[in-house]
């Protein structure tokens, strides 16, 4: 029983020792962001950890052209599902599955 008791013990040590860990990255993203010069976080509902994390999982925003390539990367592409809709443009659209969700 004691045995028991002091890996519990240990164990909340190693969640507090990480939560503070946590903690003070969460206040050094700020800081990271502007000197990256992003302006993510100016976004309503954009919080900086949220903004990081785009950030590292986009890697370099610039090497896409457009909007759309974007779009298609990230799995946001509306892709037309009808096929026989007569002439003009296809008016059911699902998002793309490919990409990184």
């Amino acid at each position: 029983m004691p045995d028991d008791i002091s890996r519990l013990i240990a164990a909340l040590d190693d969640v507090r020792r990480l939560t503070r860990r946590v903690k003070d990255l969460d206040k050094q993203v700020p800081g990271l962001l502007a000197v990256l010069g992003c302006t993510l976080a100016e976004i309503c509902g954009v919080g900086t950890v949220s903004a990081m994390e785009l950030l590292v999982e986009v890697a370099e925003p610039c090497r896409f052209r457009t909007e759309a390539q974007f779009a298609r990367w990230c799995g946001a592409a509306p892709l037309a599902v009808s096929s026989g809709e007569g002439h003009g443009r296809a008016r059911r659209h699902r998002p793309g599955r490919g990409g990184n969700r």
